[in-house]
């Protein structure tokens, strides 16, 4: 006996493993720039890393990160512009910083996650490198998060699951091991 049919496409279905619409602006902004949201996290837990383990004031720690997080954001944005224009010179360069600006916002918004731990922790009284040291757990588990993500919109299930979560967890991994390293 077949079970009765939800109406509806199946894409369409909030629990159809095709379905390609995103359930709210959020979720389609964060999947539309999964790669600088992955970025974003990254760079913050790589900053968090390097100068969470001074022995520095929280001001110096989260402003080290933020302004780390909007010069590779303008970076990246900028040789983005340029690296186009290449391609196409005739293209408005305002048109294409335009179109530049929302994939960067997501880096930022990526790492602001991120520092949001770590000045929470400080907020509840929790050590600098404590607290940076959390925060490069969450960047962690945030990457591991995205990897399931990607993992699930993929119908991958068991040991080729894990991998897939193991290898987005890896660089937030790989900068913990190098902060033991050097300390």
């Amino acid at each position: 006996m077949t079970p009765p049919a939800r109406p509806g496409p199946a894409a369409e279905r909030p629990d159809h493993p095709e379905r390609t619409r995103p359930r709210s602006q959020v979720v389609r902004h964060l999947n539309d720039n999964a790669g600088a949201v992955l970025y974003g996290t990254v760079l913050a837990a790589a900053a968090m890393a390097i100068v969470g383990a001074q022995p520095a004031k929280t001001r110096y720690v989260s402003l080290s990160v933020l302004l780390m997080l909007v010069v590779y954001s303008l970076a990246h944005l900028y040789t983005q512009v340029l690296g186009a224009r290449m391609n196409q010179p005739d293209a408005p360069m305002w048109q294409r910083i335009g179109a530049g600006a929302l994939y960067e916002a997501a880096v930022l918004e990526g790492g602001l996650a991120v520092l949001l731990c770590f000045i929470v922790l400080r907020g509840l009284g929790i050590r600098v490198v404590a607290a940076a040291q959390v925060a490069s757990w969450f960047a962690v588990v945030l990457l591991a998060f995205i990897g399931y993500r990607i993992g699930r919109r993929r119908r991958l299930t068991g040991g080729r699951l894990a991998l897939e979560i193991a290898g987005a967890a890896g660089i937030g991994l790989l900068t913990i091991a190098l902060k033991v390293l050097l300390h």
